[in-house]
């Protein structure tokens, strides 16, 4: 599953949290893990597989995830803090 680009302008001192939701009865996180990219300026980073953060992202201490398994209902959510 690949969800549709999406902008976020934000400016100093506001905050984002992103979710990603979907509905399946069939889910297995080790086959299947969520992640979150960033694009920007024509670079990829990759955020995060499920609940690990990787670097640089992790030392800022603003990256936050949340996963939700409320079958058949689940939600993965990626917040992000201001600095």
């Amino acid at each position: 599953m690949i969800t549709d680009n999406q902008v976020f302008v934000l400016n100093r001192g506001q905050t984002l949290e992103m979710l990603c939701e979907f509905k399946t009865f069939d889910f297995d996180t080790f086959h299947n893990p969520i992640v979150w990219k960033k694009f920007q300026l024509g670079e990829e980073h990759q955020i995060n597989i499920m609940g690990n953060i990787f670097e640089p992202f992790l030392s800022t201490n603003r990256f936050d995830v949340m996963f939700d398994p409320s079958v058949p209902r689940f939600c993965m959510a990626l917040h992000v803090a201001s600095k």
